[in-house]
């Protein structure tokens, strides 16, 4: 797919008078080559901040666009990057006695060693600020880029915490909303991101939908001719849609997301039927 890819883009498509079909073939192919990244285990979040930032962002007329698109290339062929990926956990001292080894090359730290190199970064150093009952849980993950490396991260200590917090469920147990994500053969270029997941795809909440909302719910809630049934179902509706908005997990936005989309549902069907 890639040597496809290339010669088509060989073909000097930037012409004016670029061919309708040549643009076609680019788009299929950029779409299966995509498909197969995936595939492979490239988050879809990854290739697009990847590609923002090398081909819109940092585009311009004194840039070389094969040098940059040889650089996506060499990228998307290394798919066995090393991470070690850092969370901060904070709980009580029941829970940290607790706490067991755990699998998939995860181990606990009670303070972050070796990484003198972010010495001076404010964050790091108040994400490293040792506190009673608090530690560090450093997975070592391969994975084709940071974000998946998070993800599959974050599930391997999900399984562990899960149960450990039904056994202590009177005790607090909290993970620190920002990651430390280090690929190892790029120390230096470690970044904090956070652990929360994000849809692939996006809702943008503007002041519109708010200002919308506002305006009518009153005249919803004041319409004698609305029945208190209707009201409460576009109350609920609005009100999960909410909780997707703020859930930090998935599988809870979904979940969310999904409800206020039942309870809007059946509101046009009441009011139609």
């Amino acid at each position: 797919m890639i040597s496809g890819l290339n010669q088509l883009l060989s073909q000097n498509p930037s012409e004016p008078d670029i061919r309708i079909d040549l643009l076609q073939a680019l788009d299929i192919s950029i779409g299966i080559l995509f498909t197969e990244l995936l595939e492979t285990g490239f988050s879809k979040g990854f290739l697009y901040r990847y590609l923002y930032g090398a081909f819109v962002n940092n585009l311009d007329d004194t840039t070389i666009f094969q040098y940059r698109f040889d650089e996506f290339i060499s990228r998307i062929k290394n798919t066995q990057t090393i991470y070690n990926i850092v969370f901060r956990v904070d709980t009580t001292s029941k829970v940290r006695q607790a706490i067991q080894p755990l699998e998939n090359d995860a181990e606990v730290y009670d303070l972050l060693e070796g990484l003198e190199v972010f010495a001076g970064n404010k964050e790091f150093d108040n994400f490293n600020t040792p506190r009673k009952n608090r530690f560090f849980i450093k997975c070592k993950i391969i994975a084709p880029d940071y974000l998946t490396g998070l993800k599959i991260a974050k599930a391997t200590i999900a399984e562990n915490l899960d149960v450990l917090n039904l056994g202590f469920a009177d005790e607090y147990l909290i993970i620190h909303s920002r990651v430390l994500v280090i690929d190892t053969g790029n120390i230096p270029k470690a970044q904090f991101q956070e652990s929360k997941n994000f849809l692939d795809g996006k809702y943008k909440v503007a002041k519109e939908h708010y200002e919308e909302f506002i305006l009518k719910l009153p005249q919803i809630n004041a319409n004698t001719k609305i029945i208190q049934e209707t009201k409460d179902k576009i109350k609920s509706a609005i009100r999960y849609l909410r909780l997707g908005n703020e859930s930090t997990e998935v599988e809870h936005k979904f979940i969310n997301y999904w409800i206020g989309l039942e309870y809007g549902l059946a509101t046009i069907k009441w009011t139609f039927s």
